[in-house]
């Protein structure tokens, strides 16, 4: 193969490769990669799709979740409220729990109460924060006691993954979809 000025893709890549064996089908599988990437359209339709939002209006709710949400300042304008978010590919909706920490073997889940969309762009969720118990025979949570109202953005969250609660009785338990690492 000559390595004319037109194929300096080709050239860059044999030189980055250092594999002269097989180096036609690597080339052609690269370029192919590269070709498909080039045309391909993003993965995400857009980083948040809101549904059904409307206007932040702090006095309308309790007193509880207004004191949490003292810290982060915020004007109305600013501010959407929606029940329902999809954030790079991820739905949070309320009444579901997401992870938020770990202390002294105590696991700590906030429950989504508002899912709050400043600028259109950054996501914070207000949540109920509950204690739970683990159970490693059943490898899962049970949800123990709430003990504050809490707020964080979600590109700080531990897990990004929101879980389903269950039922049985009185006693609510969650069960994760992967294994959650508590360092």
């Amino acid at each position: 193969m000559r390595f004319e000025s037109k194929h300096s893709y080709f050239k860059d890549c044999a030189r980055k490769l250092k594999n002269f064996k097989t180096l036609c089908k690597t080339l052609a599988f690269k370029h192919q990669m590269l070709q498909g990437y080039l045309m391909s359209q993003s993965f995400f339709d857009a980083a948040v799709l809101v549904e059904k939002e409307s206007t932040f209006e702090p006095e309308l709710y309790s007193s509880d979740i207004q004191l949490c949400l003292q810290g982060l300042k915020f004007s109305k304008t600013d501010v959407k409220v929606s029940p329902s978010v999809t954030y790079k590919g991820t739905e949070y909706k309320a009444g579901e729990f997401v992870f938020l920490g770990c202390e002294d073997w105590r696991h700590w889940f906030g429950q989504i109460v508002l899912v709050l969309v400043h600028h259109g762009r950054d996501v914070y969720l207000v949540m109920k924060k509950h204690e739970t118990l683990f159970l490693p025979h059943l490898h899962l949570f049970k949800v123990e006691r709430f003990t504050e109202f809490t707020h964080v953005k979600v590109d700080f969250l531990f897990d990004y993954c929101p879980l389903h609660s269950y039922t049985k009785g009185s006693q609510q338990f969650l069960v994760p979809k992967h294994f959650l690492c508590f360092i």
